[in-house]
């Protein structure tokens, strides 16, 4: 482990931290290699906070893409009220089709016949 504030090397956790000069080639690849794991991580970090931002309950519907997903929003005022639509509103929304609007509608009335 390399610890950013004196560029002290740590061997373990109870030894003595390794200072190696400024200059030394070694420093410089185990200061790379850290910055490059700081990104990595960083980079994961917000493409996990991105998703989670952009989620929608119609990421759990099987057989919903985004461009369905996407008529569907547009479709309706409220989304919510996606959830309590019979089977025949969903299938009158233009652009979704009997087969989506299916699926739709057995994700959230999974009892009632279609």
């Amino acid at each position: 482990m390399i610890a950013k504030r004196f560029e002290e090397i740590y061997a373990d956790t109870g030894g003595e931290p390794v200072r190696l000069s400024p200059r030394a080639p070694g420093l410089r690849i185990l200061q790379g290699i850290r910055d490059e794991a700081h990104r990595f991580a960083i980079t994961y970090h917000r493409t996990l906070r991105d998703k989670a931002l952009t989620r929608s309950f119609l990421d759990d519907v099987p057989g919903i893409g985004s461009q369905k997903k996407k008529v569907l929003l547009a479709a309706v005022d409220v989304p919510e009220k996606i959830k309590g639509m019979s089977r025949e509103e969903l299938a009158a929304i233009p652009g979704l089709g009997d087969k989506a609007a299916l699926a739709v509608f057995r994700h959230y009335h999974p009892d009632a016949e279609p």
